[in-house]
């Protein structure tokens, strides 16, 4: 089951899924708390060297993304965004109206249009 916020609307929407569709298709384990701990100190220290160590291992244990910066984003997360990113694209492309169909849709039209 996918959870989605529920103010979340459109392509937005539609992004969150892909993205949790992605940890499923690229098979995606929770990580071990302690190695994101680690991860989380090491990128925190980054931006904010005086938050407490408790308040770190607290976001640990929540699993908390609590930024979507590249840059510190965890690298299964990374992975998730890109092949996310991916479908959207390939599905913006087969929703988008073929020439063809657009010229089919006109000749019907004008053709109505001549018949009236």
């Amino acid at each position: 089951m996918i959870y989605v916020r529920h103010d979340a609307e459109g392509k937005y929407r539609e992004h969150i899924i892909c993205h949790e569709l992605a940890h499923i298709v690229m098979a995606h384990q929770k990580s071990n708390k302690q190695d994101f701990l680690e991860y989380l100190r090491t990128n925190i220290r980054r931006v904010s060297p005086q938050l407490p160590d408790y308040m770190i291992h607290r976001l640990a244990l929540s699993q908390v993304c609590f930024t979507r910066s590249t840059h510190t984003l965890h690298p299964v997360e990374v992975e998730a965004e890109e092949l996310a990113t991916l479908i959207m694209a390939k599905a913006d492309e087969m929703r988008a109206p073929s020439t063809q169909t657009i010229c089919r849709r006109r000749r019907r039209t004008s053709s109505y249009v001549s018949q009236g």
